[in-house]
């Protein structure tokens, strides 16, 4: 995994050159406009901007939708979530307040992460999943050791594994 500290033009110039299929992380201080950047840079691409802030999620079924009994198998499938893109068409994935997350919502997030599914059902080629922490809890390696958790968080750090598969960026105005 990269860790690159950028500012906005750099992130814009990233954003062009970084394929669909590559997980980002974008970090940094609240209020410095992550969200705004991204959805107007994607916007002006004609791809829709879905948000999901998974600090408010309390149970997996508010990201993967609700189950319901197959009458045909009589196996249990989940109904799509409001947001899935049942068109086919792609879109962008925000996955917002990830280090306020509880543990079995990040959990669903890996497979999504990973293998760009939720509950058995694929998102479109060519959807970009980005997510961002609130607060710039994600620390240098040197720092991890010694970091003590957040306030409001779940933790200074997500666990080794969560942390090296997105490609990390953190943003500083200007």
């Amino acid at each position: 995994m990269a860790n690159i500290t950028v500012n906005t033009t750099e992130l814009l110039q990233l954003l062009d050159i970084t394929p669909a299929d590559h997980n980002l992380m974008l970090v940094g201080r609240h209020g410095i406009g992550k969200s705004e950047i991204l959805t107007d840079y994607y916007s002006r691409k004609d791809m829709p901007v879905v948000a999901l802030f998974l600090g408010q999620m309390s149970d997996p079924g508010d990201l993967i939708g609700i189950p319901n009994k197959n009458e045909k198998t009589g196996k249990t499938d989940f109904m799509p979530p409001y947001w899935f893109p049942l068109d086919g068409k792609p879109i962008v994935l925000f996955l917002d307040e990830l280090n306020r997350a509880r543990p079995e919502i990040l959990q669903t997030i890996m497979d999504l992460a990973l293998n760009r599914t939720l509950a058995g059902r694929r998102l479109p080629e060519g959807t970009i999943d980005c997510k961002y922490p609130r607060q710039l809890n994600y620390l240098s390696e040197q720092q991890q050791h010694s970091a003590k958790p957040q306030a409001g968080t779940r933790g200074d750090t997500p666990d080794p594994g969560r942390r090296r598969r997105p490609f990390l960026l953190f943003l500083h105005p200007g």
